[in-house]
C-alpha cells in the first residue's frame, strides 16, 4: 500500500506593527470581566439545580461545563458572543459580567431558559427590578425565579486579567438564582 507522504516547511517571516495591526491589537486585549464562580460552588449547584449543559460566560481555562461561550475566540468554544445563541432547552450556567446583567436576564426570559444565574447582591443595580415584583407593600422574586441562595464573596475566583468589577475587591455577597420556566 502506498501512502503519500506531504513535507511541510515553516519559515517564520518579521511583519512590521504597522503592517499587522489587528493581530497587534489581539495580542494586547485584557478580558477585564474574566471571573468565575469557584469549583466546589459549581460542583454544589451542579447537583442541586443541575446538570448544567452550557457555560455561558466562560474561557477555555475556567468553563465549568464541556459546552460553552466565549467573549472572544478560544479553543473549544461553542461560539463568541452568548447573546447570539438561543438558550431554550439547555441548563445553562450563568456567571455575566456585572455590565450584561440586565441583558442576560432579559435573554433567559425571551429564550425561556432553565438557567443558573449569578449576581452581585447590589440592590441599588439596574438589574434588581428585573428580578423583583412589588405585591401590596411585600417585594418578592419574579415567578420564573425557583429558588435562591445568598454566597460569600470567597465563592468568587478572579480571573487573569485582574484589572476588571472583581480584579479590586470583592467585599459583597452574591446572589445564585435557580430559573425555570
Amino acid at each position: 500500500m502506498y501512502v503519500n507522504q506531504i513535507a511541510f516547511k515553516i519559515v517564520p517571516e518579521w511583519v512590521p506593527r504597522q503592517e499587522n495591526v489587528k493581530a497587534d491589537k489581539i495580542s494586547k486585549t485584557i478580558d477585564c470581566d474574566d471571573w468565575e464562580i469557584d469549583d466546589i460552588t459549581f460542583e454544589y449547584f451542579n447537583q442541586n439545580w443541575g446538570p448544567h449543559t452550557v457555560d455561558r460566560f466562560a474561557t477555555d481555562y475556567n468553563a465549568k461545563c464541556s459546552i460553552f461561550n466565549t467573549k472572544h475566540w478560544c479553543p473549544g468554544t461553542l461560539g463568541i458572543d452568548a447573546f447570539n445563541r438561543h438558550w431554550g432547552k439547555e441548563n445553562n450556567w450563568i456567571v455575566p459580567p456585572p455590565s450584561d446583567i440586565s441583558r442576560c436576564i432579559h435573554k433567559i426570559i425571551q429564550d425561556k431558559a432553565d438557567s443558573t444565574l449569578f449576581v452581585p447582591l447590589w440592590v441599588s443595580a439596574p438589574y434588581w427590578p428585573l428580578l423583583h415584583k412589588v405585591n401590596g407593600n411585600v417585594v418578592e422574586f419574579e415567578s420564573f425565579i425557583k429558588d435562591s441562595k445568598i454566597l460569600p464573596s470567597t465563592v468568587i475566583k478572579k480571573g487573569r486579567g485582574r484589572n476588571g468589577m472583581f480584579g479590586k475587591s470583592t467585599d459583597f455577597r452574591m446572589l445564585a438564582m435557580k430559573i425555570r420556566f
